[in-house]
């Protein structure tokens, strides 16, 4: 309630993570590199968008929080762009501010010089799953039109191929499922 969180990577997981976060009471900022993930995320919230191909978008953040920096960052996004993204997220916070890591890829190194984790009193947050009890809470979030399931696309398993090859790619909006 009452904090600046920035959510980077509006794919299907990101866009309900900033569904969560609008619900929670924060002002939410999102970062993507597609303008029409960037629309979808207006819709279902974000009070800011951020084009991370057109702005620097740390820099935006400072701005659009007055010069303090985001209290959470939330990256989304998993592949090789890791390192980067993380290193540009660091640079989004406010004294005491979170960085959470929700996407990966393996093999990746992430350097960042501990007296700036240190002096800034970060946190850095991995996490890849839930309770019972955080699956019934968004559930009942669901229930009750809180949080949209947002599946923008619903694919014959005779193509699950192309759509593993989307979403590796980053190409899907919102959540895709593949039909029996």
């Amino acid at each position: 309630m009452g904090e600046t969180a920035v959510i980077i990577g509006i794919g299907g997981l990101g866009i309900h993570t900033l569904q969560l976060a609008v619900n929670l009471g924060a002002r939410v900022v999102a970062v993507d590199i597609d303008d029409q993930k960037l629309e979808v995320a207006r819709s279902c919230g974000a009070d800011a968008v951020i084009n991370s191909t057109r702005e620097d978008f740390p820099a935006a953040v400072r701005k659009i929080t007055a010069g303090l920096g985001a209290d959470l960052v939330v990256e989304v996004i998993g592949g090789p762009k890791i390192p980067e993204v993380l290193e540009e997220s660091i640079k989004c916070l406010r004294l005491g501010g979170r960085v959470v890591i929700m996407g990966y890829d393996y093999g990746q190194r992430l350097a960042i010089d501990p007296q700036k984790i240190v002096y800034d009193e970060l946190e850095i947050i991995g996490t890849r799953s839930s309770t019972r009890q955080d699956l019934i809470d968004v559930i009942s979030l669901v229930e009750r039109g809180k949080v949209k399931a947002l599946i923008t696309e619903r694919v014959p398993l005779e193509q699950a191929n192309e759509a593993f090859r989307r979403l590796r790619h980053s190409e899907a909006v919102g959540r895709m499922v593949l039909l029996l």
